[in-house]
C-alpha cells in the first residue's frame, strides 16, 4: 500500500492539532499543517469526502495565518464529523 493507507493519518491530525492549541506557534504549526495535508488527501482520495477536503483546506489556511480561535472551531466540527 501506499503512504496515506499505511500511516494513520487522522491520529496525525489530532496529535498535532493538540499539539498546536496547546502552545501555538511557528514549530506547531507547520507540524500541524503538515498533518493537515496528508489528513486531507486521505480523506479525499480514500472517503471521497469533498465537503470535508474544503474544510480541512479552510483549516488549513487558518494554521497557517496562525488564527488559533479559527483554526479551533474548525478542528473541533471535524473531529465531530469524524466521529459520527
Amino acid at each position: 500500500m501506499g503512504l496515506i493507507t499505511d500511516y494513520k493519518p487522522y491520529e496525525s491530525f489530532l496529535a498535532s492539532g493538540h499539539a498546536f492549541f496547546e502552545a501555538p506557534g511557528v514549530m506547531s504549526s507547520m507540524e500541524f499543517d503538515d498533518a493537515v495535508v496528508v489528513y486531507k488527501r486521505y480523506v479525499n482520495s480514500q472517503l471521497h469526502d469533498e465537503a470535508m477536503g474544503f474544510k480541512l483546506n479552510d483549516l488549513g489556511a487558518c494554521v497557517r495565518k496562525l488564527d488559533v480561535e479559527g483554526a479551533r472551531a474548525l478542528f473541533k466540527e471535524i473531529v465531530s464529523a469524524a466521529l459520527v
